[in-house]
């Protein structure tokens, strides 16, 4: 039975010989969108979309006030006075030229995740189970552009897609609820609710299959010859009665975090080392637990050599 306690503790003590690789390792990973908190992580997007619908509730629970309808019906009319006109028609060409080139560059984020990022994060689990028991190391980060590459973003792309399904959904009926609140204006107040409603409890599920398949990465970087549904299966197994452990032990590290801000957000470069130590050592606790109750074979779960086994010591005389 793993502690908080205990995975700190033996964080700690592996990070006193390893700090300054863990911390360049979380740094190069983070510099290309892989360890540290960004605005593409999952999360964030997750927030992100849940603020910018209950802003746009909140902004416009009076009817009398319009909203994005009203705004496009106006364009049209402004015709009256023809420099008017002209400035309106550069406006709207201005805000569709923005939305093709938003539209482009998060295809094109989505496609850099997907095929560098989350196989880096991949090869950042795997360098710091590598370093639990090895001479500190980079060799790991490159793991999965060498083993499997196409599996593991096959893999690690289902995955986060199923996890943010449900926000997905959520969304578009939101947005068509929002919609359809333009015109019904008897049930704006109740339409828009029901909108915030439905983001939270997708917001709940996501976050609770976020839990549910928290392994994945960790699987993925010791065997990445398993398949994306071999994996979600053994994390959800073994995450069974684990999640709200897991999550008291991501709370735990918010007073940290909140420090991390002060200095521009650039303490979360310093704390990230200590979490995913931390995150290896709660792996390798419920790796233990899958060996010992059967819940995967033992060969799904080979191990993690160390690419640098530490010397042995002469023999004493």
């Amino acid at each position: 039975m793993w502690t908080r306690k205990l995975l700190k503790d033996n964080a700690k003590q592996i990070l006193r010989r390893s700090y300054a690789v863990a911390l360049a390792i979380c740094a190069l990973a983070g510099a290309i969108g892989a360890g540290l908190p960004n605005r593409q992580n999952p999360y964030f997007i997750r927030i992100n979309l849940q603020r910018l619908l209950s802003n746009n509730a909140a902004n416009n629970l009076d009817p009398s006030s319009g909203g994005f309808l009203d705004y496009l019906t106006m364009l049209p009319s402004a015709g009256s006075h023809p420099q008017l006109s002209r400035i309106y028609a550069f406006a709207y060409s201005m805000g569709i030229a923005l939305v093709v080139a938003g539209f482009f560059v998060m295809v094109a984020a989505v496609v850099f995740s997907t095929f560098i990022g989350m196989p880096l994060t991949v090869g950042k689990n795997r360098a710091f189970l590598e370093n639990r028991v090895g001479v500190p190391g980079f060799s790991g980060l490159l793991f999965p552009f060498k083993n499997n590459y196409l599996r593991i973003v096959g893999s690690m792309f289902t995955t986060k897609l199923l996890t943010a399904l449900p926000i997905l959904i959520a969304w578009i009926a939101a947005f068509g609820g929002m919609l359809f609140a333009e015109f019904d204006s008897s049930n704006y107040i109740a339409l828009m609710a029901a909108a915030m409603g439905i983001m939270l409890v997708a917001g709940i599920i996501s976050l609770v299959l976020e839990y549910r398949w928290r392994l994945v990465p960790w699987l993925l970087a010791e065997n990445p010859s398993l398949t994306g549904a071999e994996a979600r299966r053994i994390s959800a197994a073994v995450t069974h009665g684990e999640k709200w452990n897991i999550f008291v032990l991501d709370l735990s590290f918010l007073g940290w975090s909140i420090l991390a801000l002060i200095p521009l957000g650039w303490g979360f470069l310093l704390l990230n080392p200590y979490i995913e130590a931390t995150n290896a050592e709660l792996y390798t606790a419920l790796r233990a637990k899958a060996l010992a109750q059967g819940l995967c074979p033992a060969e799904q779960l080979p191990g993690v050599p160390p690419a640098r086994p530490w010397p042995q010591q002469p023999p004493e005389m």
